[in-house]
């Protein structure tokens, strides 16, 4: 396993796990006031997103990024006291199974399907449940979705405005209309894009296909 691959288990499993403490997380990683008011405004009352879109896209790729390491991470835990977070982490990073990582195909071929089926809606009715409040974002920016959809989509979550109704819509709207280009390697692929938004954890959908 690369350390890049281990370090998107990391950010996933913190912003799935850790995301209250994000802004502690940050200070410790060498966030200014600045970058956190930035972020905040960014993703206005999304603290996993918050949280992650630090971790990969601030922190990462910022100059400093030669620096992100597993190891700085779990040191930074450690000094929070959010040991069973590191544990979790480290456990994760040290399975050794060459193909739990390798993305969507990998995870999809284990549970005896074939990557290049079209993904059932029992699937999709899961993702949608893990998509939650960031139904929206990962409609417009993976599934190329109209806005005029996703007002429709909106309509469908009345009258107790749950995101499940929203997300499944337009996954479902997704699967239509790409008959059967509408694969697990496809689906996975755009997920792997979103994990690094922070807008879905990528082992988390990985999971929820195995059950």
């Amino acid at each position: 396993m690369s350390s890049e691959q281990e370090l998107r288990i990391a950010f996933d499993i913190i912003a799935d796990t850790a995301s209250g403490q994000w802004e502690h997380i940050a200070r410790k990683l060498g966030a200014t006031a600045n970058d956190i008011r930035v972020i905040k405004a960014e993703n206005p009352g999304d603290i996993r997103q918050q949280c992650h879109v630090y971790l990969s896209d601030k922190w990462y790729q910022a100059a400093y990024g030669k620096d992100a390491t597993v190891e700085r991470l779990c040191e930074v835990l450690t000094e929070l006291g959010l040991n069973e977070v590191k544990h979790r982490i480290k456990e994760r990073c040290s399975k050794p199974n060459p193909h739990q990582d390798e993305g969507a195909r990998a995870s999809v071929n284990q549970t005896g399907a074939d990557s290049d089926r079209v993904v059932t809606d029992a699937h999709l009715s899961k993702i949608a449940t893990l998509l939650h409040a960031n139904w929206e974002k990962f409609a417009c920016e993976q599934l190329d979705i109209s806005l005029d959809d996703v007002s429709s989509a909106k309509q469908a979550m009345m009258p107790d405005m749950d995101p499940y109704k929203g997300a499944i819509k337009v996954l479902k709207q997704w699967k239509i209309r790409e008959d059967n280009k509408a694969t697990y390697k496809t689906l996975f692929n755009l997920i792997e894009k979103a994990s690094r938004k922070g807008q879905v954890s990528l082992d988390a959908c990985k999971q929820a296909i195995k059950d």
